[in-house]
């Protein structure tokens, strides 16, 4: 038997066996003994197969929540930032981007913008329509310090824990890590899902 058989075969294992035992850590009711029923029909095995089936697609689409890139035309500027609150840089254009963002957000977007940003204080105003894909409308205005704990909602789908850079001169491009999204990431192989967004189905009938 090959090496790539053998280690599906024990990747299958694994995640039935942690599957099982994810699902065992419901705290136990009491249950008049004749009322309990057997571990067989207690769990639902086709919900098995779903979660073990998508183990490996949801630890793909995990790491790719980790990344932001896009690329823009028609503006200008330079930023650097180590969240909302170490943002450095200036611009200002009416740019047309297309990429996958936060939030698994996909497609072309329209977005008029300018800001000039040192660490949390500067002045910002930024408008996002879609063209086409997933990516959500939200229209920001900042005149003052940015305060991630009091993120306008009209913001919430952009990452403010973000790290990464901008820079364009009419062409450019955006890329971003998001942190939260690499700790979901490496969580998920234990079956931990701390963003709530892995396809995952209850293996209890």
């Amino acid at each position: 038997m090959s090496v790539l058989k053998k280690m599906i075969i024990a990747l299958a294992i694994f995640c039935i066996f942690a599957t099982v035992c994810h699902a065992n850590e419901t705290p136990a009711t009491n249950v008049p003994a004749e009322e309990k029923i057997t571990k067989d029909e207690e769990i639902n095995w086709k919900a098995v197969t779903y979660n073990v089936l998508w183990y490996l697609p949801n630890r793909l689409i995990d790491l790719a929540d980790c990344f932001t890139v896009e690329l823009n035309a028609g503006d200008c500027g330079v930023d650097v930032y180590l969240t909302r609150y170490a943002n450095i840089g200036a611009g200002v254009g009416n740019a047309y981007s297309a990429g996958w963002s936060h939030g698994r957000q996909y497609g072309f977007f329209n977005e008029p913008n300018y800001n000039a940003n040192f660490l949390c204080f500067g002045k910002e105003a930024r408008r996002r329509d879609n063209l086409l894909g997933s990516y959500k409308y939200f229209n920001y205005t900042n005149t003052s310090c940015m305060d991630i704990f009091m993120y306008p909602e009209t913001l919430r789908h952009e990452d403010p824990y973000a790290i990464g850079a901008k820079a364009s001169f009419l062409l450019g491009a955006k890329v971003q890590f998001h942190p939260i999204e690499f700790a979901d990431f490496l969580a998920g192989f234990l079956l931990f899902d701390i963003k709530n967004d892995d396809r995952f189905e209850n293996i209890y009938r």
